[in-house]
């Protein structure tokens, strides 16, 4: 059988909501825990060749985050970034978003023209993903998704060829030290 190729795809703002949700239910607090997206990267390709690693990440108005944003971009993911939106609701409500679907399922669609994967693994719970998988199943592409019990679509659990939940199937514990340390060189 010939090796597995992956690319993996992050939807940052729906995987981190699914992480937030999980420490809560085990009662720890994010000060204890970070998700630390080079090991969940390793994790789920264990045994494929890792065509390309990307995250798709808002861009908060906090200068701080570049740091964040240049320690992926050292660990070698493509960091795909954008503004937050403010939305006004009708209800006089607002809302900050920052929609990654469009960026994702197109990077997505690349790597499908290019055949230069046969698996993709997409960390996101989102219904919206629901055709675009059926699309790869139809040519032959193996889709994972990595999520969480709680918010991972009926849609996606139904049409993936794996499924891997972070409240189930990986180790989440709590760490000495939340930041991880720039080594000295």
């Amino acid at each position: 059988m010939p090796q597995s190729k992956s690319v993996v795809l992050i939807d940052k703002a729906n995987i981190g909501a699914a992480f937030a949700a999980i420490i809560q239910a085990k009662k720890m607090s994010l000060t204890q825990v970070r998700l630390d997206f080079n090991k969940l990267v390793e994790t789920v390709t264990l045994g494929s060749d890792l065509v390309e690693k990307s995250i798709y990440i808002e861009k908060p108005e906090n200068p701080g985050w570049k740091k964040f944003y240049d320690y992926l971009e050292l660990s070698g993911f493509r960091v795909v970034a954008k503004e937050i939106k403010t939305i006004s609701l009708s209800n006089g409500s607002i809302k900050n978003k920052a929609n990654f679907d469009v960026e994702i399922a197109t990077d997505i669609c690349r790597h499908a023209w290019r055949r230069d994967c046969n698996e993709v693994v997409l960390i996101s719970g989102d219904s919206d993903f629901a055709y675009l998988i059926d699309s790869l199943k139809n040519i032959d592409i193996k889709v994972t998704i990595v999520s969480s019990k709680g918010t991972i679509s009926r849609e996606l659990k139904d049409r993936a060829d794996r499924i891997i939940l972070l409240d189930e199937d990986l180790k989440i514990e709590a760490v000495s030290s939340p930041v991880p340390k720039k080594e000295s060189k």
